[in-house]
């Protein structure tokens, strides 16, 4: 395959905004028969994007670690720890809408009772939300108002457990973001509660370790995200809030298996639970905490724009892998239509009909000043587009509009 160097008169490309780099290519140098390539390499890495495992962000060496076919760069549910696969990580529930588990272990849950809500991100439909139920002395599971996991051998633990998740305790923040129990009391949870009001903390209970006692955290806010993480390794039970150490203490044993059904929610917002079979460190713990999906120097927690490298490029505050019109202001739209005015074509309020004619004679500008077609017959458009124009064969063809004050003409108009 070799790069075409010349221009070739008779050719047109029309190239993606995005693209970085364009480069037409033809297979073995034949110019009348054989196949024309386009390159397009939009994050500059030198990987064709039609190929690139992670064509927002530059990785030329196209690592996959966990072999999803998402670059580790680009991929947000790696099951990765240091670039090997981690299959440790037998839960992750990123609660976009559901609670599916993003791992393929087919670890799913239910939802009884929370909604999607806002994350930390302020992507809707990005975390769950619940109100009501409790978990209070008797620590019993209200089904209906949770998230629920049958059980699973994954969540055999044995004596290295991590479990991690955000959460956005509400003034009354009583609730779990991991919770199994049986009738025997044989429990093992990771609780959020409200020892007064305006914080809550986290409770570690495994059964059956050695001293049988609760572990505490310290005291987080409520009404603000956290990230609230627990692990166990055998000789210690420790929580950790955002990544750093908030309590630790000596315990030993198995953690009791049964086949209790998992159950997952707080009352106020939860989001990104991972669930590992193994004991994560404190590094990886931090990092966890100080992910930055997107590599542009700013960590999650912290990035308006979490997996959006360019962040806020025309600054309009809305990311550019959601942005309507990269470029322009999306906050800015004169006629009220949800398209902002730097790529809407008929963004003048003095605009009162607009007719594209596709199909009909409607107004589209929304106004109401919609034409009546009598004896016009549908034609194709100028660019080949079927049932986009109207042909008049006769004296008598017409589309009537009825009249309407906007149509009055007083002084200052334009007609296209």
């Amino acid at each position: 395959m070799k790069l075409i160097q010349t221009i070739v008169l008779g050719i047109v490309l029309s190239l993606p905004t995005t693209a970085l780099a364009a480069n037409l290519y033809w297979d073995d140098g034949s110019w009348d028969t054989d196949t024309w390539y386009l390159f397009v390499d939009s994050d500059g890495d030198g990987i064709d994007g039609t190929i690139d495992n992670c064509s927002a962000i530059s990785n030329p060496a196209q690592a996959d670690c966990d072999g999803d076919g998402v670059g580790d760069k680009c991929d947000a549910v790696s099951q990765c720890s240091g670039g090997t696969f981690d299959t440790s990580l037998v839960a992750y529930y990123p609660f976009n809408g559901n609670a599916i588990d993003a791992t393929g272990r087919g670890n799913d849950g239910v939802l009884t009772g929370p909604v999607p809500t806002d994350d930390r991100f302020c992507n809707p439909n990005g975390a769950l939300s619940r109100t009501g139920g409790t978990r209070d002395g008797s620590y019993s599971v209200d089904t209906t108002v949770d998230v629920d996991v049958p059980h699973s051998a994954d969540f055999n633990f044995g004596t290295n457990v991590t479990i991690s998740g955000w959460v956005y305790p509400s003034d009354s923040p009583s609730g779990s973001l991991f919770y199994k129990k049986t009738k025997n009391y044989e429990n093992k949870y990771l609780l959020i509660t409200s020892p007064q009001p305006g914080y809550a903390r986290a409770m570690l209970y495994l059964y059956y370790t050695t001293p049988e006692t609760a572990l505490y955290s310290g005291l987080f806010p409520t009404n603000q995200w956290s990230m609230v993480t627990a692990t166990y390794d055998g000789a210690k039970t420790r929580i950790y809030i955002n990544g750093v150490l908030s309590a630790s203490m000596t315990a030993n044993g198995n953690v009791v298996d049964h086949t209790s059904p998992v159950s997952i929610g707080i009352n106020g917002k939860f989001d990104d639970l991972r669930v590992y079979k193994r004991t994560l460190s404190d590094a990886e713990i931090e990092a966890l905490f100080l992910a930055d999906q997107d590599c542009d120097g700013t960590y999650d927690h912290l990035d308006i724009c979490p997996i959006d490298p360019d962040n806020d490029a025309d600054g309009d505050g809305v990311c550019g892998d959601v942005d309507v019109c990269p470029g322009f202001d999306d906050t800015i739209d004169s006629d009220a239509d949800s398209i902002p005015d730097g790529c809407d074509l008929f963004n003048d309020q003095g605009l009162v009909a607009n007719y594209p004619f596709n199909g009909n004679a409607d107004d589209a500008t929304g106004g109401g000043n919609d034409g009546v077609v009598s004896g016009a017959t549908l034609t194709s458009d100028r660019y080949g587009n079927p049932d986009s124009a109207y042909v008049f064969n006769a004296a008598s063809d017409v589309i009537t509009v009825p009249y309407d004050p906007s149509l009055n003409i007083a002084q200052d108009y334009t007609l296209s």
